[in-house]
C-alpha cells in the first residue's frame, strides 16, 4: 500500500486527529484536502471531503476500512500518548499499543515496532 486515503466530514477535525493527536505532519493542502506525512515522506496519509463533507460516523457494522495499524517507535508512542493525555483522552493500550478511533469512525492502531495485534476498544474523539 502506497498510503491511504480517507474520506472524512470536515478537514479541519481530520487535520487535529491525525496532526495535532497522531502527530504527521502536514505536507500539503488542497481544497478539501490534506496530504500528510512523516519522516520527510511526500504523504503516508490523506484526507478529503470530496464526496463525503457533513459525513459523521459510519456505523461499525458498514463496510469499508475499519481500522489502519502502524508501526512505531518508542519515541513515537510516548509523544503520541503524552498528546492524548494532553487532550484528556485514555487510549486504549494493550500490549504496548495505543488504539484510537477518529471521529468518523476509523480506528488507528500505533503498534510497538516488536508489537503483537490483540483486539482492543477505541479510544472516540468526538469532530468538534
Amino acid at each position: 500500500v502506497g498510503h491511504v486515503h480517507l474520506q472524512v466530514g470536515e478537514i479541519e477535525p481530520a487535520d487535529r486527529f491525525y496532526a495535532g493527536l497522531l502527530g504527521f505532519d502536514v505536507m500539503i493542502r488542497y481544497p478539501g484536502a490534506t496530504f500528510l506525512g512523516a519522516g520527510g515522506y511526500h504523504h503516508q496519509l490523506a484526507t478529503n471531503v470530496w464526496q463525503s463533507r457533513g459525513a459523521r460516523e459510519r456505523p461499525a457494522a458498514m463496510a469499508g476500512l475499519a481500522e489502519v495499524v502502524l508501526l512505531a517507535d518508542a519515541p513515537t508512542l510516548a509523544a503520541v500518548r503524552d498528546r492524548c493525555r494532553d487532550a484528556g483522552l485514555t487510549p486504549d493500550a494493550a500490549d504496548g499499543a495505543l488504539v484510537l478511533q477518529d471521529p468518523w469512525g476509523t480506528r488507528f492502531r500505533l503498534v510497538p515496532q516488536a508489537g503483537v495485534f490483540r483486539d482492543s476498544q477505541p479510544t472516540r474523539i468526538p469532530a468538534s
